[in-house]
């Protein structure tokens, strides 16, 4: 599991950025200083600018009580195509729900019309939207490993409106902190900018 760095402990005079989650326990109440704290662990740090942008992320209610919030579709019909067809995806994006994060699924695909023709083609879009932002979910199955890694950070990045790809790690041969060193290591020859990776004791958010 992921450790605080020690700053998160300090509360030193003139770094008033820097602050644990007990800092905050007193005017927000115990729900929202657990939400605090598993925020700085995802993003390894305990610059509360960041911890607070990151917890923007999150659902409101998750940060106030800890409510978990459901996964949404953006109909019926999709709901029940993913579940019956994707269900890893339907999977993950409850692994999500219960970091916070209401995940939006929507159609993944809509018609382009090729500028100068008539013709149209099918165009690869995000799974689906967290807090305004375009998620990709990739979940890695019993058995696979770096080349699964590889080939989904390939396929996501192609997506249409892409801002996080998620990947989840939990069902994987893997280590948390191997999936953690290749994808880092695999950010740069892809353009990518974040990466949510879904390890089997947390999360981590991991940026270039």
């Amino acid at each position: 599991m992921r450790i605080l760095p020690p700053d998160c402990e300090a509360g030193r005079a003139g770094e008033s950025d820097k602050v644990s989650a007990k800092s905050v326990l007193g005017p927000m109440g115990l729900h929202y200083a657990t939400a605090y704290n598993r925020a700085s662990a995802a993003i390894g740090s305990c610059d509360r600018r960041l911890v607070e942008a990151e917890l923007a992320r999150r659902d409101p209610e998750w940060v106030r009580s800890g409510t978990v919030p459901k996964v949404t579709y953006a109909d019926e019909k999709l709901e029940v195509f993913v579940t019956k067809k994707y269900p890893h995806q339907a999977r993950t994006a409850n692994r999500l729900s219960k970091q916070g994060y209401h995940f939006h699924t929507i159609d993944d695909t809509e018609l382009y019309t090729i500028p100068g023709t008539k013709q149209q083609q099918r165009v690869g879009l995000v799974d689906g939207m967290v807090a305004g932002q375009g998620w990709e979910l990739k979940t890695l199955l019993s058995g696979e490993g770096v080349t699964s890694i590889n080939t989904a950070l390939h396929i996501s990045a192609k997506k249409k409106g892409l801002d996080v790809i998620v990947i989840d790690n939990v069902e994987s041969k893997l280590t948390d902190d191997e999936a953690r060193r290749y994808i880092k290591s695999r950010m740069g020859a892809r353009r990518i900018k974040e990466v949510v990776l879904l390890r089997k004791d947390g999360i981590d958010i991991i940026k270039k």
